[in-house]
Protein backbone atom coordinates (compact mmCIF):
# COMPACT_ATOMS: atom_id res chain seq x y z
CA UNK A 1 0.00 0.00 0.00
CA UNK A 2 2.67 2.51 1.00
CA UNK A 3 4.76 1.73 -2.06
CA UNK A 4 1.84 2.50 -4.35
CA UNK A 5 1.11 5.75 -2.51
CA UNK A 6 4.75 6.80 -2.75
CA UNK A 7 4.77 6.02 -6.46
CA UNK A 8 1.69 8.15 -7.08
CA UNK A 9 3.18 11.04 -5.12
CA UNK A 10 6.54 10.94 -6.87
CA UNK A 11 5.48 10.03 -10.41
CA UNK A 12 2.77 12.05 -12.11
CA UNK A 13 1.54 9.34 -14.47
CA UNK A 14 1.91 6.30 -12.23
CA UNK A 15 -1.54 4.79 -12.70
CA UNK A 16 -2.46 3.64 -16.22
CA UNK A 17 -5.66 2.04 -14.87
CA UNK A 18 -6.92 5.48 -13.94
CA UNK A 19 -6.39 6.81 -17.47
CA UNK A 20 -8.19 3.76 -18.84
CA UNK A 21 -11.14 4.28 -16.50
CA UNK A 22 -11.47 7.94 -17.54
CA UNK A 23 -11.17 6.95 -21.21
CA UNK A 24 -14.04 4.44 -20.82
CA UNK A 25 -16.24 7.06 -19.16
CA UNK A 26 -15.54 9.52 -21.96
CA UNK A 27 -16.33 6.84 -24.56
CA UNK A 28 -19.70 6.13 -22.93
CA UNK A 29 -20.45 9.80 -22.33
CA UNK A 30 -18.64 11.79 -25.05
CA UNK A 31 -20.29 15.09 -24.14
CA UNK A 32 -19.66 14.78 -20.41
CA UNK A 33 -18.21 17.82 -18.72
CA UNK A 34 -15.27 17.42 -16.32
CA UNK A 35 -17.56 17.62 -13.28
CA UNK A 36 -19.75 14.87 -14.74
CA UNK A 37 -16.71 12.67 -15.37
CA UNK A 38 -15.68 13.31 -11.77
CA UNK A 39 -19.18 12.30 -10.64
CA UNK A 40 -18.92 8.99 -12.52
CA UNK A 41 -15.54 8.37 -10.88
CA UNK A 42 -17.06 9.00 -7.43
CA UNK A 43 -19.98 6.67 -8.12
CA UNK A 44 -17.65 3.88 -9.25
CA UNK A 45 -15.37 4.35 -6.24
CA UNK A 46 -18.38 4.41 -3.90
CA UNK A 47 -19.75 1.14 -5.31
CA UNK A 48 -16.37 -0.57 -5.05
CA UNK A 49 -15.78 0.78 -1.55
CA UNK A 50 -19.24 -0.33 -0.46
CA UNK A 51 -18.71 -3.85 -1.78
CA UNK A 52 -15.29 -4.28 -0.17
CA UNK A 53 -16.45 -2.66 3.07
CA UNK A 54 -19.49 -4.93 3.27
CA UNK A 55 -17.47 -8.10 2.79
CA UNK A 56 -14.74 -7.00 5.20
CA UNK A 57 -17.27 -6.11 7.91
CA UNK A 58 -18.95 -9.49 8.12
CA UNK A 59 -17.91 -11.14 11.39
CA UNK A 60 -14.93 -13.48 11.08
CA UNK A 61 -16.96 -16.54 11.95
CA UNK A 62 -19.03 -16.05 8.83
CA UNK A 63 -16.34 -15.11 6.34
CA UNK A 64 -12.70 -15.18 7.37
CA UNK A 65 -11.03 -14.83 3.96
CA UNK A 66 -10.69 -11.04 3.78
CA UNK A 67 -8.69 -9.48 6.59
CA UNK A 68 -9.66 -6.01 7.75
CA UNK A 69 -6.19 -4.71 6.83
CA UNK A 70 -6.86 -5.59 3.19
CA UNK A 71 -10.01 -3.48 3.35
CA UNK A 72 -8.06 -0.45 4.61
CA UNK A 73 -5.31 -0.90 2.01
CA UNK A 74 -7.84 -1.19 -0.78
CA UNK A 75 -9.81 1.81 0.40
CA UNK A 76 -6.73 4.03 0.73
CA UNK A 77 -5.56 3.08 -2.77
CA UNK A 78 -9.06 3.56 -4.19
CA UNK A 79 -9.53 6.98 -2.58
CA UNK A 80 -6.09 8.08 -3.71
CA UNK A 81 -6.90 7.06 -7.30
CA UNK A 82 -10.23 8.86 -7.00
CA UNK A 83 -8.60 12.13 -5.97
CA UNK A 84 -6.02 11.92 -8.75
CA UNK A 85 -8.73 10.91 -11.22
CA UNK A 86 -10.80 13.96 -10.39
CA UNK A 87 -7.76 16.15 -11.02
CA UNK A 88 -7.26 14.43 -14.39
CA UNK A 89 -10.94 14.75 -15.24
CA UNK A 90 -10.54 18.50 -14.82
CA UNK A 91 -7.41 18.33 -17.01
CA UNK A 92 -5.36 19.44 -14.06
CA UNK A 93 -1.71 18.49 -13.73
CA UNK A 94 -0.85 17.92 -10.12
CA UNK A 95 2.32 18.88 -8.34
CA UNK A 96 4.12 16.43 -6.03
CA UNK A 97 2.79 18.43 -3.07
CA UNK A 98 -0.79 18.13 -4.33
CA UNK A 99 -0.35 14.39 -4.94
CA UNK A 100 1.03 14.04 -1.40
CA UNK A 101 -2.00 15.93 -0.06
CA UNK A 102 -4.30 13.56 -1.96
CA UNK A 103 -2.48 10.54 -0.47
CA UNK A 104 -2.68 11.95 3.07
CA UNK A 105 -6.34 12.79 2.55
CA UNK A 106 -7.02 9.24 1.35
CA UNK A 107 -5.35 7.85 4.48
CA UNK A 108 -7.34 10.21 6.71
CA UNK A 109 -10.73 9.52 5.11
CA UNK A 110 -10.17 5.75 5.00
CA UNK A 111 -9.03 5.78 8.64
CA UNK A 112 -12.09 7.76 9.69
CA UNK A 113 -14.38 5.36 7.82
CA UNK A 114 -12.70 2.40 9.48
CA UNK A 115 -13.09 3.97 12.95
CA UNK A 116 -16.76 4.71 12.31
CA UNK A 117 -17.36 1.17 11.11
CA UNK A 118 -15.51 -0.39 14.06
CA UNK A 119 -17.49 1.67 16.57
CA UNK A 120 -20.77 0.87 14.90
CA UNK A 121 -19.93 -2.83 14.77
CA UNK A 122 -19.04 -2.97 18.47
CA UNK A 123 -22.34 -1.37 19.40
CA UNK A 124 -24.36 -3.47 16.98
CA UNK A 125 -22.78 -6.72 18.14
CA UNK A 126 -23.46 -5.92 21.79
CA UNK A 127 -27.08 -4.97 21.23
CA UNK A 128 -27.98 -7.49 18.54
CA UNK A 129 -26.07 -10.55 19.74
CA UNK A 130 -28.54 -11.34 22.53
CA UNK A 131 -31.71 -10.27 20.73
CA UNK A 132 -31.17 -11.27 17.12
CA UNK A 133 -27.79 -12.91 16.50
CA UNK A 134 -28.70 -13.68 12.90
CA UNK A 135 -28.80 -9.96 12.13
CA UNK A 136 -25.18 -9.33 13.21
CA UNK A 137 -23.63 -10.22 9.83
CA UNK A 138 -26.19 -8.07 8.02
CA UNK A 139 -25.60 -5.12 10.35
CA UNK A 140 -21.86 -5.49 9.81
CA UNK A 141 -22.20 -5.67 6.05
CA UNK A 142 -24.53 -2.66 6.04
CA UNK A 143 -22.13 -0.60 8.17
CA UNK A 144 -19.20 -1.60 5.98
CA UNK A 145 -21.04 -0.74 2.79
CA UNK A 146 -22.22 2.60 4.14
CA UNK A 147 -18.79 3.61 5.43
CA UNK A 148 -17.10 2.59 2.16
CA UNK A 149 -19.56 4.54 0.03
CA UNK A 150 -19.52 7.60 2.30
CA UNK A 151 -15.72 7.63 2.34
CA UNK A 152 -15.67 7.76 -1.46
CA UNK A 153 -18.27 10.50 -1.51
CA UNK A 154 -16.34 12.58 1.05
CA UNK A 155 -13.01 12.08 -0.74
CA UNK A 156 -14.67 13.02 -4.03
CA UNK A 157 -16.09 16.23 -2.56
CA UNK A 158 -12.69 17.18 -1.16
CA UNK A 159 -10.98 16.52 -4.48
CA UNK A 160 -13.64 18.48 -6.37
CA UNK A 161 -13.08 21.48 -4.13
CA UNK A 162 -9.34 21.20 -4.58
CA UNK A 163 -9.19 20.71 -8.35
CA UNK A 164 -12.42 21.89 -10.00
CA UNK A 165 -12.01 25.63 -9.67
CA UNK A 166 -8.42 25.87 -10.86
CA UNK A 167 -7.25 26.14 -14.42
CA UNK A 168 -5.35 23.15 -15.68
CA UNK A 169 -1.74 23.47 -16.71
CA UNK A 170 -1.87 21.02 -19.62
Amino acid sequence: MYEELARTVLLEDADARLDEEIRKIVERHPKARPDEIAHYLVVRAALRGAAVGAVASIPAGFLAVLPIAADLSYQVASLNRLGLGIARAHRRRTTPLERAAVAVGALAVAGAARSFRAGFLRGARRSLWRRAPRLVPFAGALAGAASGALAAWAAGKLAERAFAGRRGRR
